[in-house]
C-alpha cells in the first residue's frame, strides 16, 4: 500500500484528495470538492477524530452540495496500532461484500505497517442517528433495534464459505494477532490469562470469597479447552467483539420501521460465535435485575431473526448453550480489563459473576 495513501494528519486530506476518494466511490463522476469545513475534533483512546463539511460540485450539471464526514485517525501506540489495522481491514476486507448492511459507510480507508498509522472516512452518522446515554439500561425499543442490528449482520456471515479466509486477517478470542484461529494460540492464550488471574487473586486477597476464588480456578482450568473445541464447529460468523449497546447509533426517527440501529467501532472484529456478541453485551452490562426483564425476550427476537433470514440447524437449545458458554468468557474480559488499567473491571467482574450464577453457567464445565 502506498505511504502517501495514509492520513496522519487531517491537514493532508486536501479537496483534491477527496475529490479522487468520492470518485472511486462513485458519489461523484465529473463533479469535485470544492471546500473542507472543519466542524470539531475531539480525541478518543485509540483515535483523533475530526467531523468535517464537505461542499462540491456534483457531476456534469455542476450542482452544488454538501456532505458530513467523519475522519477517524487512529494513533500508533501498541495495541491501538494493531486495532486500528483490523478495522480498515474490516472496512477493505469484509464491509466491501456487504451492501445495504446496517454498518457505516467508508469511503476510505487505509493503514501503513511502516508508520503504524491508519485512517478511515465515514459518514456521519450524527446527523440522522444517535447514541443513547451509559447512565441507565437501554429502553425496549433501543434494545430490539440492537438486536435486530446483531441477528442481520450475523446471518449475513452465517458459516459462509470466506470466514476461512477472513480468520487469516483477524484475531480470536483476545489474542489481538492475525492469524490466530488455531487451537495452538488460543490456548496459550489461555496460560497467560492464568497468569493474570493469580496477579488479581493475591491483589484482592480476603476481598473475594473462597466461593468465588474457587469459581474463577474450574472457570480457568476447564473452559479453555470446552470453547476451543467450540470454535472448531459450525454455526461461526464475524462477531463485532465489543458489542455493547453503546456501539450502535439508533435513528432519531426511531418509530419508523424503516431505519435500523447502525453498528459502529470495529476495531475488534474477528470471526466467532455469534452468541459472544451477545453474551458480551447482555452478560456483562446488565445488573441482574435488568437483565431478567428483558434478557430471555431479546434472545429470543434474536434467534428467531436467525431464522427468518435462513439460518437452520441452529436450534434454541444450540443457542442458549452457547451464550451461557461465552457468558464464562466476559471472566477473561475483566481479567483483561484490570491487566491494562481499566477503571471499570471491578464492576463488571462482579456482574459477570453474578450472572454466572444466575444462569448455573457452571454446569457447562462439569460436562
Amino acid at each position: 500500500m502506498s505511504e502517501k495513501r495514509v492520513i496522519s494528519d487531517i491537514e493532508h486530506l486536501t479537496p483534491d484528495r477527496l475529490t479522487k476518494i468520492f470518485k472511486k466511490k462513485g458519489i461523484i463522476s465529473n463533479g469535485r470538492v470544492t471546500k473542507i469545513l472543519k466542524k470539531k475534533s475531539q480525541q478518543t483512546i485509540s483515535s483523533n477524530v475530526h467531523f468535517l463539511e464537505v461542499e462540491f460540485f456534483k457531476d456534469a450539471q455542476m450542482i452544488s452540495s454538501s456532505l458530513e464526514i467523519v475522519v477517524k485517525i487512529t494513533r500508533t501506540q501498541g495495541l491501538v496500532k494493531f486495532l486500528g489495522k483490523l478495522e480498515v481491514d474490516f472496512y477493505n476486507i469484509i464491509a466491501e461484500n456487504m451492501d445495504n448492511m446496517p454498518i457505516p459507510i467508508c469511503y476510505d480507508a487505509a493503514y501503513s505497517k511502516i508508520t503504524g498509522w491508519g485512517h478511515k472516512i465515514l459518514e456521519d452518522l450524527s446527523l440522522t442517528h444517535e447514541t443513547i446515554p451509559e447512565i441507565f439500561p437501554p429502553p425496549k425499543q433501543y434494545c430490539e433495534m440492537t438486536i435486530d442490528t446483531l441477528a442481520e449482520l450475523h446471518a449475513f456471515w452465517w458459516d459462509h464459505q470466506k470466514l476461512k479466509d477472513f480468520s487469516k486477517n483477524s484475531h480470536v478470542l483476545y489474542t489481538f494477532k492475525e492469524g490466530s484461529f488455531n487451537e495452538k494460540d488460543i490456548l496459550n492464550w489461555f496460560d497467560d490469562q492464568k497468569k493474570l488471574l493469580n496477579q488479581l487473586t493475591n491483589l484482592l486477597g480476603d476481598r473475594l470469597s473462597e466461593k468465588t476464588k474457587e469459581m474463577l480456578n474450574t472457570i480457568f482450568a476447564k473452559f479453555p479447552q470446552l470453547i476451543s473445541e467450540r470454535l472448531k464447529k459450525k454455526n461461526l460468523t464475524i462477531i463485532h467483539g465489543d458489542a455493547h449497546f453503546f456501539q450502535f447509533f439508533h435513528p432519531k426517527d426511531i418509530d419508523n420501521k424503516n431505519n435500523k440501529a447502525i453498528l459502529s467501532d470495529w476495531m475488534m472484529w474477528s470471526v466467532g460465535v455469534g452468541a459472544q456478541d451477545l453474551a458480551y453485551m447482555i452478560g456483562i452490562f446488565l445488573f441482574p435485575k435488568s437483565r431478567h426483564i428483558i434478557e430471555k425476550y431479546l434472545l429470543k427476537r434474536y434467534h428467531h431473526n436467525l431464522v427468518k433470514y435462513g439460518i437452520k440447524n441452529y436450534s434454541w437449545d444450540d443457542f442458549w448453550q452457547d451464550y451461557r458458554l461465552f457468558n464464562l468468557l466476559n471472566i477473561y474480559r475483566c481479567v483483561w480489563w484490570r491487566n491494562i488499567g481499566s477503571p471499570v473491571w471491578w464492576l463488571y467482574l462482579n456482574t459477570t459473576m453474578l450472572n454466572i450464577e444466575d444462569l448455573n453457567c457452571m454446569e457447562l464445565l462439569d460436562d
